[in-house]
């Protein structure tokens, strides 16, 4: 009997080690790897983004309504992104379309833009230069997008991209609220701006792969 506690003892032992070794290298080491890569990856994407030479405050207008100026230079900016990613576009467009509709986790995020982070970092460097050229502040053309957006009944005004990246920036990936994504769906547009948009009704979906990723 005693021979058989010891043996019971030590197979316990073994299990827990077992499991212990498993853990990390399954699930501890590469959720540990993918928040090194992801907050090296932000830490990019934020040098990027100040290269933006506007940066004024931006005073969202409280009525809502966008100008047909602010549209057709957001639209300038969208043309000018894909232009630039030329035949890397396809590979972005491609990537959307397996991932729209899908029930993605914090995980699932995080390898998405491992996988696509020198994709990403391209047309975010396409985004900043088009917005150089048109004269947008990062804060102006956060809102003309999310505006835009709604306004083209569309459900990625707000991206995981942002959330990510403003976790990474406060070191706090564990933190990510993927459910501020739904905020956009709850949203109504003015008909104002839903009169701007109607005639880039057809070409929006051509944005829609990098709009997803918050460019």
């Amino acid at each position: 009997m005693k021979k058989l506690l010891i043996g019971c003892a030590l197979l316990v032992v073994v299990v827990g080690i077992g499991i212990a070794v498993g853990s990390y290298f399954f699930v501890y080491k590469p959720l540990s790897d993918a928040y090194a890569e992801v907050t090296a990856f932000a830490e990019e994407y934020n040098r990027v983004e100040q290269q933006v030479e506007n940066t004024r405050p931006y005073p969202i207008p409280a009525n809502g309504l966008l100008d047909a100026a602010q549209v057709e230079r957001f639209v300038a900016v969208q043309r000018d992104i894909r232009s630039q990613l030329g035949e890397e576009y396809q590979r972005m467009e491609d990537k959307y379309r397996s991932k729209k509709g899908s029930d993605m986790g914090v995980m699932d995020y995080l390898s998405f833009f491992t996988d696509m982070r020198g994709l990403i970092l391209e047309a975010k460097r396409a985004q900043v230069e088009a917005i150089n050229r048109q004269g947008f502040s990062m804060e102006e053309y956060r809102w003309v997008r999310r505006s835009c957006y709604q306004a083209l009944g569309a459900d990625i005004a707000n991206s995981a991209i942002d959330e990510i990246v403003r976790a990474a920036k406060q070191s706090d990936i564990s933190g990510v609220d993927l459910s501020k994504l739904e905020e956009s769906k709850t949203q109504t547009a003015p008909q104002h701006n839903i009169d701007l948009l109607k005639p880039y009704r057809d070409e929006w979906q051509n944005w829609a792969p990098y709009g997803w990723l918050g460019i």
